[in-house]
């Protein structure tokens, strides 16, 4: 016989987190490239959270080897039990280092979160970037996909 149980571990307004991600990054312009990114979170509600990502991606084209973007997002978590399904969507910027330019984007992420304990997650996201705006000469290298693998402190329990 196997008994389970489970423990709620609801999100804390005014917790503070935050981690790293290392994933790659596909688009239809550039082959496959490593990704890597930080990302910092406060708890609004129980279920909600605003989140800054500030990331880069070194694409393996010879046109363009670094792009890098800030988007601020609002993530809903489904915090259940130690995994923990997520959403985001934001809007930020996205600089094209090889002939310097501002491009908007517009981010949304899917993923799956494992609390390993209070203090400590891991998680797996799909996030796709489009543009919204740019200038009329500059074409990134977006729509681009990623998936990345994260791991985040919390603090404020």
């Amino acid at each position: 016989m196997v008994v389970l149980f489970s423990v709620d571990a609801p999100a804390v307004p005014g917790e503070a987190r935050a981690g790293f991600e290392l994933g790659g990054a596909v688009s239809s312009r550039a082959l496959p490239s490593p990704s890597l990114g930080v990302r910092g979170a406060y708890g609004l509600e129980s279920n909600l959270e605003l989140q800054l990502e500030a990331s880069g991606v070194w694409l393996q084209h010879a046109a363009k080897p670094l792009i890098t973007q800030l988007v601020p997002t609002l993530a809903y978590r489904f915090d259940v039990v130690r995994w923990v399904p997520f959403a985001r969507v934001g809007a930020g910027a996205l600089v094209d280092w090889h002939q310097p330019a501002i491009v908007g984007v517009a981010s949304g992420a899917l993923g799956m979160e494992y609390l390993w304990d209070r203090a400590l997650a891991f998680n797996l996201a799909y996030q796709a970037d489009f543009w919204v705006l740019r200038a009329p000469n500059v074409t990134p290298s977006v729509p681009l996909h990623r998936v990345m693998l994260g791991v985040t402190w919390s603090s404020g329990w």
